[in-house]
């Protein structure tokens, strides 16, 4: 690794039960921030106890991203274009 390079972050399993989120959103803030924002308003209408982990409310770095996903039960990606390349 280059020096001042943080190594990328190591993935893990963390048991169902024990997830800090019901669901990881997602998405690419330019063109689907309002779009996520209406699909989490509709999921925790229809699954009142629903916790989200959503980048403006989390630590969106590579890091928090990665923590995210291994502590979210499930992941859920709002596809539109040039979320690949976000």
């Amino acid at each position: 690794s280059s020096p001042g390079k943080q190594a990328p972050p190591e993935a893990h399993v963390v048991p169902y039960s024990q997830c800090t989120w019901d669901f990881f959103l997602s998405h690419k803030q330019s063109n689907a921030q309002d779009a996520v924002l209406n699909l989490r308003m509709a999921l925790s209408d229809r699954i009142p106890s629903s916790t989200f982990w959503l980048d403006i409310e989390q630590d969106p770095t590579v890091h928090g991203m990665c923590h995210g996903v291994c502590n979210s039960k499930n992941f859920l990606l709002f596809l539109t274009t040039g979320v690949t390349q976000s």
